[in-house]
């Protein structure tokens, strides 16, 4: 897939009025207004100067940020709190981001325009363009050059290496690996994390014993009031994970069937997993899975070491569910 930045026709280029003779376009005096998204304004435009070049140089710099880490660079609870940040350059990089990205992000957000990589004469646009970054890109031939493909990915960290969808990286045996897949040691045995009720026992097969099972949810289980009045499977706390960041969550598999993922902390629902045929959860190691969907790749890392139980029951879940439809469709 190629994906081409276009501009959004929020500034407009305008010629020198005869009166106007700075040989610094950003020192021109002119009313200006600003529009477009808080966490990609320059500073220049924040301290009421006119938008250049130099900005969309600025807003490349926060979306190449955006797309290795999986979030803004400038951000906080409010666009004041955010534009301060902007001004004072106030940013950091996550654990494991890219060093030459790195050094080309520092590069294009820098204060002043005339300082940002792409706006330094005579090499212009073409400094960026040969950034250690972008070796082995030919940009003339970019247009038709095979597009890489798009598999889900989770950057490393201290603690674990990368992982990719659809295969395991990890340095499992292939037995071992099998056993995590299955549950199921070499003898045949459940692996010990297995060893729990099946999940056809905990769906409640009958109208009172579900009522019953809610009852004491209700008054026992403090995540009860985030599940829609289902009954809770599997509960447990997960780091949600979005490139090179993660969010402490607990994620709530329910009868429906549905996977709520809950703020624990400040007590707020933040999401759901989306329920279809498509869904498939998969397994990488002892603490991380993916779970797929159509429009996008959940990357979980459970606090405990029951990764492969997750993905387990959230299969049995999907089983009941969606494998009758899954026959017919073989049919």
């Amino acid at each position: 897939m190629h994906i081409k930045i276009t501009d959004f026709g929020t500034s407009k280029i305008l010629p020198l009025d005869s009166n106007e003779k700075a040989e610094n376009v950003a020192e021109v005096k002119r009313k200006n207004s600003f529009v477009g998204t808080a966490e990609y304004v320059s500073p220049e435009v924040l301290n009421n100067q006119p938008a250049n070049f130099g900005s969309d140089l600025w807003a490349l710099g926060c979306i190449i940020y955006q797309c290795l880490s999986g979030s803004l660079p400038f951000r906080s609870g409010n666009e004041y709190k955010t534009f301060q940040k902007i001004v004072k350059i106030d940013y950091e990089f996550p654990e494991g981001f890219n060093p030459q990205a790195k050094d080309l992000v520092q590069k294009l957000l820098v204060f002043k325009p005339s300082e940002r990589l792409g706006m330094i004469q005579p090499e212009g646009m073409n400094a960026v363009k040969s950034h250690p970054f972008y070796d082995g890109i030919d940009w003339k031939k970019l247009p038709e050059t095979t597009a890489p493909t798009l598999m889900p990915y989770l950057p490393a960290t201290a603690n674990n290496p990368e992982f990719w969808g659809h295969e395991h990286r990890v340095g499992f045996s292939d037995q071992r690996f099998a056993e995590i897949i299955t549950g199921q040691t070499e003898d045949g045995s459940l692996s010990p994390m297995l060893e729990e009720m099946p999940i056809r026992e905990l769906i409640p097969s009958e109208d009172t014993e579900r009522a019953a099972k809610l009852k004491k949810q209700k008054m026992e289980n403090q995540f009860h009031q985030f599940v829609k009045d289902n009954v809770i499977l599997r509960q447990g706390f997960v780091d949600k994970r979005k490139g090179l960041f993660a969010r402490k969550r607990m994620l709530l598999l329910t009868e429906g069937p549905h996977l709520f993922y809950v703020d624990a902390h400040n007590k707020v629902l933040k999401g759901e997993i989306p329920w279809s045929k498509y869904m498939r959860p998969e397994v990488k190691n002892f603490k991380i899975f993916f779970v797929h969907t159509p429009n996008r790749t959940y990357y979980l890392e459970s606090r405990q070491p029951d990764a492969q139980l997750w993905v387990k029951q959230i299969k049995d879940v999907w089983n009941k569910y969606y494998g009758s439809e899954k026959e017919k469709s073989h049919k």
